[in-house]
């Protein structure tokens, strides 16, 4: 990583545009951005594997219980867009990331206690804020930069929602099962290692709140 730093910097041609970090609304907006996949790809792994595993579900309905939440989400898309139209970015972006942390609170004070049910609401929650934060932080990062800085800048979006999506898996995976007591029953561990996985979402929503301050302090209009 740092050779191609280091070479992307030193090239006439480079492969991407690495300055654009130095726009500090969009190095801000993409880091929140990173986190929410990451948060995302990450709980829509581990809730199903905590349905089958801790509360005895079968594949079907450990599936089937995201499903409500993905629905309501596609048909509240258009309604995310027109919050950011109609009152800017700060609106939606915030209110979203609020959503996605009272729903990120709720998982991890119940993560060792959670239905099917109550699986279902705090996803439905969480899938709406972290859809309405994540879309409208993308629109607006991107509206921070040139148009001829535009196609890098959508590059290095797409690209680090690949690595966080793939980093979020792991590393949520590696903390549900990360609880090894040999007293316990695997259901038990399993349980209590979603609880440490659900604790770093919370963490890193709490975190997003600090990385949007300075994406609306250096943004000098609300777009």
């Amino acid at each position: 990583m740092l050779g191609y730093l280091r070479l992307s910097k030193h090239s006439a041609t480079p492969l991407l545009n690495l300055t654009i970090f130095k726009n500090p609304v969009f190095a801000f907006s993409f880091f929140a951005y990173v986190i929410l996949q990451f948060c995302n790809i990450g709980i829509n792994f581990a809730l199903p594997n905590y349905a089958q595993i801790v509360v005895g579900a079968g594949s079907l309905i450990g599936g089937l219980m995201l499903l409500p939440g993905s629905l309501i989400t596609a048909i509240c898309q258009p309604w995310f867009g027109h919050l950011l139209d109609a009152h800017g970015a700060r609106l939606p972006i915030l209110m979203g990331n609020g959503l996605f942390v009272l729903a990120a609170l709720g998982f991890t004070i119940l993560g060792q206690h959670l239905s099917i049910i109550v699986i279902l609401m705090l996803y439905i929650v969480f899938s709406i804020g972290r859809s309405m934060a994540f879309s409208n932080t993308m629109t607006n990062g991107l509206k921070e930069v040139t148009m001829t800085e535009r196609a890098d800048a959508n590059a290095i979006y797409n690209t680090g929602q690949q690595f966080a999506g793939s980093l979020g898996t792991t590393i949520l995976a590696a903390l549900m099962s990360s609880v090894k007591s040999g007293q316990l029953s695997a259901a038990r561990e399993t349980a209590m290692g979603s609880q440490l996985a659900f604790g770093l979402v919370l963490v890193l929503g709490l975190v997003n709140f600090v990385l949007y301050r300075f994406v609306f302090k250096y943004q000098v209009t609300d777009k």
